[in-house]
């Protein structure tokens, strides 16, 4: 059961021992212990304790996936609403686990009445399920008493008119907004740039080639998709290269983007992308 990337601090951590084998030497071993026999692997009684392994493997894998339900970075659906309910969230229509558990996570922060911003944060998400990120600007980034919301779509989208009146309305309420906030929703400013890079693979992987030339592409693509899935993130070229590093390339040049520090306001959008193979190259 796979940890949620919203939690990258926290360690993966199992609840049973779950290996196969482990289970098995276990329980063989434990057998021949008692009985002052060795068993062979075509002795009947080892044959049934196989039998019994295996039973035992399943139940340790029921217990292992019933506890970290449990637990927020882990539940998956039915048992992740159950853990909303405790906080007072209910997941939106059609709303996917990553986005709802976000939601769970940051709802203590709408407790409070003095107008923090993840509470503003926790009420503009609940506007859209499609809503990936917000970001919360107060003074002194904003005028005095003036709060800034700005919303994400999924996809690096910009939100639409009526995504940003739905955070407004989300926002502004009574029971949301302090008297002395004067709340706006807007849309992020998308700073565009272009993507120039050319790669070189090591000659001694020549066999294995197109596949890498097909990975490196992947990786660039992998690489706009997470700059533009978060605002006030960073142009980092830095990250595109290691990325095509990762992917089996040689070295990596990159023409453009530049490193460019964009505010939480911004979102950087690449335009024209262009990945240029520029062959073998001897170590």
């Amino acid at each position: 059961m796979k940890k949620s990337d919203l939690f990258p601090a926290l360690p993966d951590i199992n609840f049973t021992d779950k290996d196969p084998e482990s289970v098995k030497a276990e329980i063989i071993s434990a057998y021949e212990s008692a009985s002052g026999r060795t068993l062979s692997v075509s002795d009947p009684v080892y044959l049934f304790l196989l039998t019994v392994a295996s039973v035992i493997i399943q139940q340790r894998n029921i217990i292992d996936i019933a506890a970290k339900n449990n637990l927020i970075a882990y539940a998956e659906g039915a048992y992740l609403d159950h853990i909303g309910a405790l906080l007072g969230v209910t997941r939106l229509d059609d709303e996917p686990d990553e986005s709802f558990r976000g939601r769970i996570y940051i709802a203590p922060e709408s407790f409070s009445v003095a107008g923090p911003s993840k509470a503003y944060e926790f009420h503009a998400k609940k506007a859209h399920p499609d809503i990936l990120d917000v970001k919360i600007l107060t003074p002194p980034d904003t005028e005095p008493g003036h709060v800034e919301i700005y919303p994400l779509m999924k996809g690096g989208l910009l939100p639409s008119a009526e995504i940003i009146d739905a955070v407004f309305m989300a926002c502004s309420d009574d029971t949301v907004r302090p008297d002395t906030d004067y709340v706006e929703a807007k849309c992020p400013e998308a700073v565009s740039f272009d993507v120039n890079i050319t790669f070189w693979i090591n000659a001694e992987l020549s066999a294995l080639s197109a596949n890498i030339q097909v990975a490196v592409n992947e990786a660039a693509d992998a690489w706009v998709l997470w700059q533009k899935s978060e605002l006030g993130r960073d142009i980092n070229p830095s990250e595109l290269v290691r990325r095509i590093i990762n992917a089996g390339a040689k070295r990596c040049t990159v023409s453009s983007p530049s490193f460019t520090r964009l505010k939480n306001s911004q979102v950087g959008i690449a335009r024209n992308v262009s990945v240029n193979y520029g062959g073998l190259e001897e170590s």
